[in-house]
């Protein structure tokens, strides 16, 4: 096998090992979004919610406020945001409805 054919497969490898590392980092971060969305019930304060999410390694989460109390939606860049959980708060800072999109 020439050096050409030996660069070429070993190139293969390498960018299939990456594909392989990267496709799980992918479902990790899914699955963290989706795990610690399913914790979040209605009655639920937002200082448990903060909490709980301040634990992601791979996810981070925003809050944006709205006329009837806020909004944390909590995602991760690792998969583009593609999964997101959706967590809406009341004004007294209570878990109204949390959906993992």
């Amino acid at each position: 096998m020439d050096l050409a054919k030996q660069m070429q497969l070993a190139l293969t490898i390498v960018l299939a090992l990456l594909v392989i590392v990267y496709g799980a980092f992918w479902k990790f971060a899914r699955d963290e979004v989706y795990f610690l969305c399913g914790n979040f019930h209605i009655g639920v304060s937002e200082r448990s919610v903060l909490r709980q999410l301040d634990t992601a390694e791979l996810s981070r989460y925003s809050i944006v406020p709205t006329y009837t109390g806020s909004t944390i939606t909590f995602s991760s860049p690792i998969n583009f945001s593609f999964y997101q959980c959706v967590i809406n708060l009341d004004v007294h800072g209570q878990v109204k409805q949390a959906q993992f999109i």
